[in-house]
């Protein structure tokens, strides 16, 4: 199931991230993509610095409410655009994009590592699930 939620993220980080440079055409996705690579790199930043189950499973609460909220609209712009689920398509633009993306992906990669240790502490256990249940509303 983990490889599954990094994947997702990675896969909508990338879609999104390319969304936001897309100019007058994609402009409705700019102010949500800037939200969605926020949301991202705050629940990374967050897990970078936690040192306790606690904290874990607090940046992955607020990572889950946040992915209720946009969860909803990301699903949304990717049906409005499905033409950016193409990499080989699209727009030369949205390569710097790609790059952020992989950057934030990379980091994403890396604070799964936080969360190990982990595992096994109840509260961080139910935060994984309102995370997984948050992830649907994007799919």
């Amino acid at each position: 199931m983990t490889k599954r939620f990094f994947s997702a993220i990675f896969v909508f980080a990338l879609l999104f991230l390319a969304v936001g440079c897309g100019g007058n055409r994609y402009g409705d996705c700019v102010k949500l993509n800037e939200k969605f690579v926020q949301l991202m790199q705050d629940y990374v930043g967050s897990l970078e610095k936690a040192t306790s189950a606690k904290t874990v499973a607090e940046a992955m609460n607020r990572f889950a409410d946040g992915m209720r909220v946009l969860g909803p609209k990301l699903k949304e712009m990717t049906e409005k655009y499905p033409e950016l689920k193409d990499k080989n398509n699209q727009p030369e633009a949205f390569k710097a994009s790609r790059e952020k993306a992989e950057e934030v992906g990379k980091r994403m990669a890396g604070s799964f590592m936080k969360i190990m240790p982990y595992m096994r502490d109840p509260q961080v256990q139910a935060a994984q699930k309102r995370v997984a249940k948050a992830m649907t509303n994007m799919m």
